[in-house]
């Protein structure tokens, strides 16, 4: 794909900087992605979500970590594109509900389908020790990050937030 220096993912590095510079080559593979399809990547995530059962913007703002504004936008963008429709919720009228649309099941269908197969084809000509130890030594950082910035975001948080 282009924009990823395929050379620069091979050399061997411990450090904390290679970790974000590979992080970010793989980051950017899928925002070039999203723009091949047609789409801003907030676009093409919030349909991800909608196509795997969330339907509220509030669901998929925390889901993809983005704030209502932006999925906000990425909505009416979609709606304006054919993908999306909104309907009012069935319990609280105040909110509506993605649904897709013909078009943005054909969507799903044509662009996910296709990313998701690709991502397993790739991750299965892995060999299979290397991908556990990836999924291992990820789940780990994961575990240990997760608090350390939950530790952060207290200590900056405005005066008025803190209780």
């Amino acid at each position: 794909m282009e924009g990823v220096p395929v050379s620069s993912l091979v050399v061997s590095d411990a450090s904390i900087e290679r970790f974000r510079e590979i992080y970010n080559a793989v980051d950017r593979i899928y925002d070039l992605y999203a723009r091949s399809c047609g789409l801003s990547p907030t676009e093409f995530w919030c349909v991800a979500c909608i196509a795997g059962g969330r339907s509220s913007q509030a669901e998929i703002a925390e889901e993809l970590a983005a704030s209502r504004q932006t999925v906000n936008s990425a909505f009416k963008a979609l709606v304006r594109q054919g993908l999306i429709e909104l309907a009012p919720h069935p319990q609280n009228g105040r909110v509506k509900q993605a649904r897709l649309t013909a078009a943005g099941e054909a969507f799903v269908e044509a662009h996910l389908h296709t990313l998701d197969e690709a991502e397993e084809t790739v991750w299965n000509a892995i060999p299979e020790q290397d991908r556990i130890t990836v999924n291992r030594v990820l789940d780990q950082f994961r575990v240990a990050f997760a608090p350390a910035i939950g530790a952060l975001t207290q200590s900056q948080a405005p005066a008025s937030r803190k209780e």
